[in-house]
C-alpha cells in the first residue's frame, strides 16, 4: 500500500469515527436505545460501548500516527 493511500484510509477511518461520535453527542444511552428506527438486528449496547469507549481511543491513536 502506498503511503498516499494509507493517509487516505486513515482519514476515512478518522472521519467515520468522528461522525459516529457526533451522532450520539448530547444524548445518553437510554435515549440512544429508544431511537431504534433503522437499526433492526444491530446490538445497540455494543454500538453504544464502541462509540463511547473504543472510538475515542482509536481517534487518539490515529492522531498520534500523523
Amino acid at each position: 500500500m502506498s503511503e498516499n493511500r494509507l493517509a487516505d484510509y486513515l482519514e476515512h477511518i478518522r472521519q467515520a469515527a468522528t461522525d459516529a461520535r457526533s451522532f450520539v453527542e448530547g444524548i445518553n444511552k437510554s435515549e440512544f436505545l429508544v431511537d431504534t428506527h433503522g437499526y433492526f438486528d444491530i446490538n445497540l449496547d455494543v454500538v453504544w460501548d464502541t462509540v463511547q469507549t473504543a472510538l475515542p481511543k482509536l481517534l487518539e491513536q490515529l492522531h498520534n500516527i500523523d
